[in-house]
């Protein structure tokens, strides 16, 4: 389906929903490397926490295994240095290996080298884009750090990969967190524009035309996100979207 130009910022509209940023709840400051890890809870809200990661047995070849567990009692210990070395050592032999890069995105986190971190777990979602977990904290991280940083850093990376519709989804949900509603809904539609099956890139466009005053657009796009939610792979609620798309409707008929 045809995706809106950017629309004119006039008059936000009553009480449209926040954007999804599909997060998660949290207890820790940051996520500890796996084990094998896993998203509890996503819900629907723009206030943004680190991920809760619970540990399980890692997948990986026994030689891997060994090198992630002794990675993992490195960083337990606080030995960074050591942690990302053995992760790293994983990664030399199994570029891809998910445990391995979470691991090193965790050490960067914990030396608060937000700009290493974003760049792993901008791989994981190159590996797989519906990687949860990695969605979850990238938004993290780029919502969560200096703005302006943030901001260079996503758009270095989509200079790098242009095709990567996430990337454009962690860019609106920065803007959306500071009101830049205009900037945002260029991004949502950049991310919905390269990925028009993703329930969440619609919602997001559609929350940012509902802010901008364009409710009729809107209702549009939150009509093809609750389709597409069908797929199971939503992370809104979609009974406050079936609501959304009531008022909406109520009001065009008026």
């Amino acid at each position: 389906a045809p995706a809106p130009s950017a629309p004119p910022t006039k008059g936000p509209a009553a009480s449209p929903p926040a954007p999804e940023t599909v997060a998660a709840k949290s207890t820790e400051s940051a996520p500890p490397p796996p084990g094998r890890p896993e998203v509890e809870d996503l819900p629907n809200a723009i206030e943004l926490s680190p991920a809760l990661i619970r540990i399980s047995h890692s997948k990986a070849p026994d030689a891997g295994g060994v090198l992630l567990k002794r990675a993992y009692a490195a960083y337990q210990n606080g030995d960074y240095d050591s942690a990302a070395a053995s992760y790293r050592e994983v990664l030399d032999k199994w570029p891809e290996n998910r445990d391995a890069l979470l691991g090193l995105g965790a050490v960067a986190m914990k030396r608060g080298d937000n700009a290493k971190a974003l760049q792993v777990y901008t791989r994981l979602l190159q590996i797989n884009p519906q990687d949860k977990l990695a969605r979850s904290i990238l938004i993290n991280l780029s919502r969560n750090t200096d703005p302006v940083r943030s901001e260079s850093t996503i758009k270095m990376m989509l200079q790098d990969n242009p095709d990567q519709p996430f990337l454009y989804f962690t860019l609106g949900n920065l803007y959306a967190s500071q009101s830049r509603w205009p900037e945002a809904q260029q991004a949502f539609f950049n991310a919905y524009r390269q990925d028009s099956s993703n329930p969440d890139y619609a919602f997001n466009l559609a929350v940012s035309l509902d802010q901008l005053g364009h409710p009729k657009t809107a209702l549009d796009y939150y009509k093809k996100a609750k389709h597409l939610a069908g797929n199971g792979e939503a992370s809104f609620d979609v009974s406050n979207l079936s609501a959304r798309i009531a008022t909406l409707e109520g009001a065009q008929q008026q």
